[in-house]
């Protein structure tokens, strides 16, 4: 399976949807080409089993002014194969992930991205509640569900080539190393954290865009009573507009295509 993606559109793009979309053919909406311009960057326009329509479709929006990819989602990784950061050291020549783990050069860093991912929670609860039976009140059993949402910010490290990208989860990670600039705070730590790889890889792209506009997670998690919700990083969807926006920022550093 393929995927055709808008990494950047020209102001006023969304007026000229209904070209665009008939540029590509194949059934082609204005209303879902203009969805496409409206989201953050990048963003899925639409999937196809054609490698040579993907690609046909690229460079038809391309030709429209509209920069654009497409990718082979086998080439996506997800984000538990990647090097996940924990008890990490911030060593003279670069990170280590943990005591033992291997090291990321700073100077190998080609891009470094920072994500908030949002997860809906099914929460359902039993409660006791009194209810009139027959005229007496009366102890039952009520089921109560009702919906949350937990946001988690995590930090990507992608270099070019093959190399495989770094995670760096806000809640997960072990802040030692950080020393006298340890804070209070996973929220202050994680801050410092990013601030000090920046510091230390200087060359590296840094990106934001999907902190400000948090990714959100297809997948519900379901959970009872007071239990705590975990849930994972990474699903179908933001491994997908991950694997685009590290495709879209090493091709402008001229690392070469990721992965």
């Amino acid at each position: 399976m393929h995927a055709v993606a808008i990494v950047e559109s020209w102001a006023g793009a969304q007026d000229d949807a209904l070209s665009l979309a008939q540029g590509l053919g194949g059934g082609m909406t204005a209303l879902e080409m203009r969805m496409a311009l409206s989201a953050t960057p990048p963003s899925v326009l639409f999937r196809t089993a054609s490698r040579e329509r993907a690609e046909q479709a690229a460079r038809a929006l391309e030709a429209g002014g509209v920069q654009a990819l497409a990718v082979d989602l086998a080439d996506v990784l997800p984000i538990e194969r990647m090097v996940h950061v924990h008890r990490f050291t911030l060593d003279a020549a670069g990170l280590r992930a943990d005591a033992r783990g291997p090291t990321l050069a700073y100077d190998d860093i080609a891009a470094i991205v920072r994500v908030a991912a949002e997860t809906s929670i099914v929460r359902r609860t039993r409660e006791k509640e009194l209810e009139s039976v027959r005229g007496r009140a009366t102890e039952v059993d009520v089921e109560h569900t009702r919906m949350e949402r937990t946001v988690e910010q995590a930090l990507f490290l992608f270099v070019g080539g093959e190399g495989v990208p770094w995670v760096l989860r806000a809640g997960e990670a072990r802040y030692l190393a950080l020393g006298p600039a340890l804070r209070a705070t996973t929220v202050e730590n994680f801050q410092v954290t990013v601030a000090l790889l920046r510091e230390r890889a200087p060359r590296a792209l840094y990106d934001e865009r999907f902190a400000l506009h948090p990714l959100v997670r297809q997948a519900q998690m379901h959970v009872r009573d007071h239990e705590s919700a975990a849930p994972d990083l990474g699903d179908a969807g933001v491994d997908v507009r991950l694997h685009l926006l590290a495709r879209a920022l090493l091709r402008r550093t001229g690392e070469g295509p990721y992965r």
